[in-house]
């Protein structure tokens, strides 16, 4: 068991329920140590009783929690409630179901973990038939919980809810003696007992389950984390073939057309992106390539052109650097080409909760620029994007032309 104190009054919980059968409370006595020898405390209500273990602790002037919201007409219901306890002020969370006044014995049941406590209160509601499952936070729990216990008064007189003591006083000795002549009334008894007993133990076998199952996915989620974040990086084409496509469709594109002349150029693998400067010769009536003019400039227009679709990488996480190695890699490139690198950042790895478990992404991304490229530079994609593709994780988004200056544009993805 574990102790509460609400209201400054002092509630046990944990306590494994039985229905009495219109037993005796001499019956309720002989059962008791047929069901658990070392039950040394019971609290009998109308319809029904519970037993508990005192252990080393002392119980006295202390009431059932489940009993005391029986006493004062809690609603048919399954709830979780995150409680403290009194005696370690350690946090767990406190399963309760009540029907027609009668506490499930799958219930009054603690767990030090909520997704334990919450399994369990969704097998008892698909079994006991309530309408009500809720799982309260702690401010809504005191709020709500001490609601039904909030008219206890502090007397402990004639108050069913208070634990009672179960030791072989002589009193308690004769009314065992009594309770021999009875006979015929324990075997169904015992047959409920047991079939609770059984209850009980299934709902914990389920729990169990569900908990080696969360441990099953969780593992898998531990494992395949890539999964679960953008991957299309895999996917894109491999440098070379993104160099080799866009570099010789920019050098054959125009400079000037219909009297317009191209101020900048940009390949994005599967396109072309042209945008057109006015001049006193340009044509408005034939635009270049069915340019559309700018709205805003109607001295600027822009054009695209389709090229054909590239073909797909088969990049996998596995074959990532990390992040020192990846940009080493880039820098000896920059330097061997005599590249100017003007930007290379890596942001911050991707975190993502899946099924209430954390995840880190097994990759986390960097954007770089190859910016002022030299024109015979480019006119050596073939090298260049071979270079490029020589180096793990890295792809290329665009290629750009302003004003006589080349720019390449890319990621790069390391461990």
């Amino acid at each position: 068991m574990r102790r509460v104190i609400l209201n400054g009054i002092s509630y046990a919980v944990g306590l494994d329920w039985f229905l009495l059968q219109k037993m005796t409370r001499a019956e309720v006595i002989q059962e008791a140590e047929r069901y658990d020898d070392k039950s040394d405390l019971v609290v009998i209500l109308k319809e029904q009783y519970a037993l508990a273990r005192s252990g080393k602790q002392t119980w006295r002037k202390t009431r059932s929690l489940a009993a005391s919201l029986v006493l004062n007409g809690y609603p048919d219901a399954v709830h979780v409630y995150p409680l403290v306890d009194a005696d370690t002020n350690s946090q767990f969370w406190w399963v309760i179901g009540i029907r027609k006044g009668i506490v499930s014995g799958q219930t009054d049941r603690y767990f030090d973990n909520r997704d334990d406590a919450e399994n369990v209160a969704v097998s008892v509601q698909e079994s006991l038939g309530v309408p009500e499952i809720k799982f309260f936070s702690e401010m809504e729990g005191m709020e709500y919980l001490p609601s039904y216990i909030g008219q206890t008064k502090k007397t402990f007189l004639n108050d069913p809810a208070l634990l009672g003591c179960l030791k072989d006083t002589a009193a308690i000795k004769l009314l065992k003696a009594s309770a021999v002549a009875i006979g015929l009334g324990l075997g169904w008894w015992a047959v409920d007992a047991a079939l609770d007993y059984k209850a009980t133990q299934d709902a914990l076998k389920q729990a169990r389950i569900l908990t080696q199952n969360k441990e099953k996915r969780a593992k898998e989620l531990a494992e395949h984390p890539e999964k679960y974040f953008q991957s299309n990086w895999m996917k894109t084409p491999e440098p070379d073939a993104f160099i080799n496509q866009c570099t010789p469709a920019m050098f054959h594109f125009p400079t000037a057309a219909n009297g317009w002349q191209l101020s900048s150029l940009l390949c994005s693998g599967t396109s072309l992106s042209a945008t057109w400067q006015q001049t006193p010769l340009s044509d408005y009536t034939h635009l270049p390539f069915n340019a559309i003019l700018d709205a805003k400039k109607p001295k600027i227009a822009t054009s695209n052109k389709n090229l054909p679709a590239l073909p797909k990488a088969g990049r996998n996480a596995a074959s990532l650097l990390t992040q020192q190695d990846a940009a080493r890699r880039l820098y000896t490139l920059t330097q061997h080409f005599r590249l100017n690198l003007k930007k290379l950042a890596f942001e911050k790895r991707q975190t993502k909760t899946v099924e209430k478990i954390q995840l880190s992404c097994p990759w986390v991304k960097a954007t770089f620029e190859l910016a002022d490229i030299p024109a015979f530079l480019v006119a050596d994609y073939s090298n260049l994007g071979k270079a490029l593709s020589g180096i793990p994780g890295l792809i290329v988004t665009e290629v750009s032309y302003t004003k006589k200056n080349w720019a390449i544009r890319g990621e790069l993805y390391a461990k």
